[in-house]
């Protein structure tokens, strides 16, 4: 396997977390005794957790803003508020 390293990647070998090294200055690694071994890969960077969270707390402003627009045009055009 020749992939650049990067933060965020994880790695099982037969099913039991493993740490992944740094091969080469840029490449990934994982020391594997001989034999047959089933190696799984997941890319979980923690970038992507904090733009889905920066993304939803963006949403939620925009939603509540737009609703607080909506009832006070709602209060004013029944004529509940006055406006000196």
């Amino acid at each position: 396997m020749s992939e650049l390293d990067y933060p965020g990647w994880r790695a099982w070998v037969d099913g039991t977390p493993v740490s992944i090294l740094r091969a080469d200055g840029l490449l990934r690694a994982i020391p594997l005794a001989a034999g047959s071994h089933q190696i799984t890969m997941s890319f979980e960077p923690a970038s992507l957790t904090w733009g889905a969270v920066i993304s939803a707390f963006g949403l939620a402003c925009a939603l509540g803003w737009l609703l607080s627009g909506a009832i006070v045009r709602r209060k004013v055009g029944k004529g509940s508020i006055v406006y000196d």
